[in-house]
């Protein structure tokens, strides 16, 4: 069974703690508030085709793919994929890669922003 592909914003990838694998059962993850984030699914702009790099405004994280799964420099695009950590240098082990609508980039900031200011109003 696959984890959960959590909606998660590049900021989160990259601030939160990783903890790396330990074992064949013990998948690698980022510590997000209470959530253990092992796969994320995150919409962002492409900004270079090799390495393959996304933008979702919040920053900007390399994205491996070994299936041959690409989109183009310029479009918008869905990832979803397994958080990895090689080098000290966090990536985006893919699992998939579409080209979306632009307007999604959008949707998805507002459904982080708004997920964002629920954790205020509960602290």
């Amino acid at each position: 069974m696959r984890g959960i592909a959590y909606r998660v914003s590049i900021a989160e990838l990259l601030g939160g703690e990783f903890k790396p694998s330990e074992g064949k059962y013990d998948p690698a993850f980022v510590r997000i508030g209470l959530k253990e984030v092992g796969r994320c699914n995150v919409i962002g702009t492409i900004v270079a085709e090799n390495p393959l790099v996304l933008d979702d405004g919040t920053g900007e994280i390399k994205v491996l793919s070994f299936a041959g799964q690409y989109a183009k420099e310029g479009e918008v695009a869905r990832v979803i994929g397994k958080v990895r950590e090689k080098g000290g240098e966090r990536f985006i082990s893919a699992e998939i890669i579409k080209p979306i609508a632009p307007e999604w980039l959008e949707l998805r900031k507002l459904e982080l922003s708004h997920k964002t200011r629920i954790k205020e109003i509960r602290m």
